[in-house]
């Protein structure tokens, strides 16, 4: 998840989130002056780093976006059962999103640096929430600091270098869906390029991506990795719809083990097949998937 995925989240004055290059123009006017307000986000960090301190900086940025709190859409998010959950923003929209739902299907456990002890917390319904650039929870510290770009990231690893494996691992043995990420985005395009140093042999990927322009689709289209015209919100609620359809439709749905990879696979071709379902006064069929373990999924009339 990208900054576009925090975009619906809002203060108790009703202001929106701010993203990226929002986010930067807010330090540079603190910390540097009107002239620098057109850097990105990791040069203004890095001139207002070395104007002031870290700690300064990073007391800033959790001041800004700290008040934040998740859209009703982001709820949606504990409504499925994730493999992974990763993402290069600061913010706590997930983190509050989860206690926030009705029924969350999963505890969220963050991992904010290497050796937080994320892992040792994991239990059967639990999901790891990966955040490569750090969080606003541990603003007070500087080492490892907050990662202002995931080139950064890439060339200094100390105190995130296990986070960035796990994403590895991840990326080579299951789907991963990219969401709020603008086709130009650095940091999903410096992810993808360690991916693809990481070879071929991995799941088909998706990016979803709203005002999505053919020429972006053919350019992902060519790396193996599926891009999708959709907001964040759409996405959550598209699913969201999936799953109901199924499951008023057809009585129950009955999943075993199932994946992060099969599970967008399902969800991408169940309204696709449920004009062929209908037509039938008795259904019972399996969709089996292989792409990691054994998957099965029983819908019944």
């Amino acid at each position: 998840m990208g900054a576009g995925a925090s975009c619906g989240a809002k203060d108790e004055k009703g202001n929106k989130i701010p993203d990226g290059k929002e986010l930067s123009l807010l330090i540079a006017r603190k910390f540097l002056g009107a002239e620098y307000e057109g850097l990105d986000f990791r040069s203004t960090c890095d001139l207002a780093c070395n104007q002031r301190d870290v700690g300064t900086v990073q007391r800033f940025i959790f001041e800004t976006l700290n008040p934040f709190q998740p859209a009703h859409f982001h709820k949606l998010i504990s409504t499925f059962a994730w493999a992974g959950l990763a993402g290069t923003n600061y913010d706590l929209i997930v983190e509050r999103a989860y206690p926030a739902a009705k029924s969350p299907l999963q505890k969220l456990v963050p991992n904010t640096k290497d050796g937080d002890g994320a892992t040792d917390r994991l239990g059967d319904r639990s999901v790891l929430y990966v955040k490569l650039h750090g969080c606003i929870t541990r603003h007070g510290e500087t080492a490892p600091p907050l990662i202002a770009s995931t080139e950064q990231l890439i060339s200094f690893r100390d105190g995130r270098e296990g986070q960035f494996a796990t994403f590895l691992e991840w990326a080579k043995t299951k789907t991963l869906i990219f969401c709020g990420y603008a086709f130009l985005d650095s940091n999903l395009r410096m992810l993808f390029d360690e991916i693809i140093k990481e070879g071929d042999k991995r799941p088909k990927h998706y990016i979803i991506n709203k005002g999505l322009r053919s020429a972006e689709a053919d350019y992902w289209r060519d790396r193996r990795v599926e891009a999708i015209d959709a907001s964040f919100e759409e996405f959550l609620t598209r699913l969201t719809g999936s799953v109901t359809f199924l499951r008023d439709t057809f009585g129950f749905i009955k999943c075993e083990a199932l994946k992060l990879d099969a599970f967008f696979v399902v969800l991408l071709h169940a309204l696709e097949c449920a004009d062929y379902l209908a037509e039938g006064a008795a259904v019972h069929f399996n969709l089996a998937f292989t792409l990691r373990g054994p998957v099965a999924i029983d819908i019944r009339m």
